[in-house]
């Protein structure tokens, strides 16, 4: 189900935390380390985005019947109590990582082990997750839908895995809105790059010398946080329209979802609902 897909996810990513662990620790393993990190990254974001998107989703709808709002109401208020927590913890470890990992700059701490510590407390932190998703409440499953516990049980990984590449491709294909929601994904990723890897390392150590890269990332991540509630509230008046463009982007896979309150996309396969009648 959602909930074991997160785990699976959070799980694996322990594993890409600790490789840096690995690289640092023995400089000899230090491409491999890091390459099989990288891979089982991305791994890991498969697994986790996919069951965390479908268990958002699902909490959504479940909140949206018991308080007797719509779907696009309970989405956009569960975005902004996502993002601030989700953000807020980015902001603490870019600027723990930037005070503790740097042993030299002007606003460092000066200690010499200070980037092995910040490697420890990463996997410690990645581990703690995995078991705090533990306690995470197992959403009670839609009886329209085919419960994917139940389908990862019976049919072999390579089969989902292509089962799910081959209907992501078709929904791309006849889904007019895909190409457009790829496009807009393509162009933040490549300005998110461009900002993070270039603009906060090369440009900001240039002007303002070394050691503030973190810094300014953490702003960033902050101005985020601080204006998820204003524009989720925003799209609650507008109906929708401008809070989900404007969130932030890791909430954009339940934007679909909540686009549209007859389907639910999980992972790639769309399960169309038969839309209540009012009385």
């Amino acid at each position: 189900g959602y909930k074991n897909g997160i785990i699976a996810g959070l799980s694996v990513y322990v594993i890409y935390v600790a490789s840096f662990l690995v690289a640092d620790k023995a400089p000899s393993v230090k491409w491999p380390a890091c390459i099989f990190g990288g891979c089982m990254g991305g791994i890991a974001a498969g697994f986790l985005w996919t069951a965390q998107g479908a268990y958002f989703s699902r909490n959504a709808a479940l909140y949206a019947e018991a308080a007797g709002i719509s779907k696009e109401q309970a989405t956009l208020t569960f975005a902004g109590w996502f993002a601030l927590p989700y953000l807020g913890f980015e902001v603490v470890f870019k600027l723990l990582q930037s005070y503790i990992g740097l042993d030299s700059g002007p606003l460092s701490a000066g200690w010499a082990q200070g980037k092995n510590f910040i490697y420890v407390i990463n996997t410690i932190c990645a581990v703690l997750a995995v078991f705090g998703c533990l306690r995470i409440m197992p959403l009670k499953e839609d009886d329209k839908e085919e419960d994917p516990g139940q389908m990862a049980a019976r049919e072999p990984l390579l089969t989902i895995m292509t089962r799910q590449a081959l209907a992501a491709s078709k929904l791309f294909i006849t889904d007019p809105k895909m190409p457009l929601m790829m496009s807009m994904n393509i162009a933040f990723g490549v300005t998110a790059a461009y900002i993070n890897s270039y603009t906060t390392s090369v440009v900001a150590t240039h002007f303002l010398g070394s050691g503030y890269a973190g810094y300014l990332a953490a702003i960033t991540a902050g101005v985020a946080a601080l204006l998820s509630f204003p524009l989720t509230n925003l799209g609650l008046i507008t109906s929708g329209l401008c809070g989900m463009e404007l969130s932030k982007d890791c909430l954009l896979y339940t934007s679909d979802a909540a686009d549209e309150e007859d389907s639910v996309d999980l992972g790639g396969r769309r399960i169309i609902k038969k839309k209540k009648k009012k009385k």
